[in-house]
């Protein structure tokens, strides 16, 4: 069937169940490809809908569809379908998608970052549903640097504490974020947070409150020196 963004991630998805990735980039140099796998012998539907930033449809030139700012499957029982973003733009799109599924659907995402001279890059990302507290690595190091990007999927106005810690646990700075709704935010971690410029350790993100619209989802990537990049594994 279709697949979607080049950066991987598995997930399952259970029936009525609304998921968010919590990033996508098109165009420059980069594709997003999503791929979504109907685990049962039965019928299941899925919808995905991409927002920009600031929570905003938003239409993505998807492989073999065209512009669109809504994908819609139908699976006919343990079948899978892939979504591939053109990447042929000359400025950079970035945002979030909506994931709504009638079933038991795994997911994965995937990003590629294709630049002239070298080897393609890819990595994956885990497509999970929102959480509310969670703790994933960065490295700032030799060279290295962690980029981050974190969605608040609901519709309410969500506030979040973040505590970078060392490699021994001493705490080098908390601080706090807030994203309206359905807004999404993207951001080198040493160049919003200086004082992990040079470190490496651990980032705990926490949202204010426990409600069933408190939460987020968010991924991070470290990238080599030499252009290479990886996901941070969540804990």
């Amino acid at each position: 069937m279709k697949l979607f963004i080049v950066a991987m991630l598995c997930v399952a998805v259970h029936a009525q169940t609304t998921l968010a990735v919590p990033h996508f980039a098109d165009g420059n140099g980069w594709k997003s490809t999503l791929v979504l796998v109907d685990e049962s012998p039965s019928p299941q539907t899925a919808n995905v809908y991409f927002f920009d930033p600031n929570g905003g449809q938003v239409s993505l030139p998807i492989v073999g569809i065209g512009s669109t700012n809504v994908l819609g499957t139908t699976f006919t029982g343990n079948d899978s379908t892939f979504g591939e973003t053109a990447g042929s733009a000359s400025t950079t799109t970035t945002g979030w998608m909506q994931i709504e599924t009638s079933g038991h659907i795994h997911g994965t995402l995937i990003f590629r970052q294709r630049v002239q001279g070298r080897p393609d890059f890819e990595a994956s990302i885990p497509i999970v549903p929102a959480i509310q507290n969670d703790v994933i690595p960065f490295d700032n190091t030799n060279g290295f640097s962690t980029g981050l990007a974190m969605v608040n999927p609901f519709s309410v106005i969500n506030q979040y504490s973040i505590i970078f810690r060392t490699e021994s646990g001493v705490i080098l700075g908390s601080h706090q974020i807030t994203l309206a709704v359905r807004n999404q935010t993207s951001f080198s971690v040493s160049q919003m947070f200086p004082e992990t410029a040079g470190q490496r350790g651990s980032m705990q993100l926490t949202v204010a409150g426990s409600g069933g619209q408190n939460g987020f989802n968010w991924i991070a990537l470290r990238f080599n020196p030499t252009g290479a990049f990886t996901t941070l594994t969540l804990f």
